[in-house]
């Protein structure tokens, strides 16, 4: 995709689902480079345009949506966290097989662990990656979820 056209669909986005552009934008505030901010908008225009594809339409992510899925998510790590490795393998199949949008997933995922192995062949990693992984998580959630209302 080209610039013009990357800067076409984040108009678009703004007017329809401002709510998970900003928390994309947010994240230069949190430290993050714009460079590193690059894989998060990739994601989020991919999501979209998939969306548009299907025919369908996400109802509007609101802050309360996604502070509800970040609260959300901040619950099913510290359970993972307090697992033993066999439950953690347990626990992680079955999250996946009730993910409501597992292709979704597997792409944000995908390209998350694409993304941090070219950190590292780069060393390039930072303390602030956290928050890219946290804010890709949350809008794989927020759009996920986000689709079961609409359906």
């Amino acid at each position: 995709m080209s610039l013009p056209q990357k800067a076409n669909l984040t108009e678009e986005i703004f007017a329809h689902q401002p709510n998970l552009l900003a928390a994309v934008l947010v994240q230069h505030r949190l430290g993050v480079s714009y460079a590193k901010m690059d894989i998060l908008i990739d994601i989020l225009l991919v999501c979209y345009r998939a969306m548009e594809e299907t025919g369908l339409t996400w109802p509007l992510i609101s802050e309360n949506d996604q502070e509800y899925q970040m609260t959300r998510s901040t619950a099913i790590i510290q359970s993972f966290e307090k697992l033993d490795a066999d439950s953690q393998t347990q626990f992680t199949g079955q999250y996946i097989d009730e993910f409501p949008e597992k292709e979704l997933l597997a792409f944000v995922t995908n390209e998350v662990r694409l993304w941090l192995a070219r950190l590292d062949r780069e060393r390039n990693q930072n303390e602030d990656d956290k928050y890219v992984m946290v804010a890709a998580a949350n809008l794989v959630n927020c759009i996920a979820y986000a689709s079961t209302r609409s359906a």
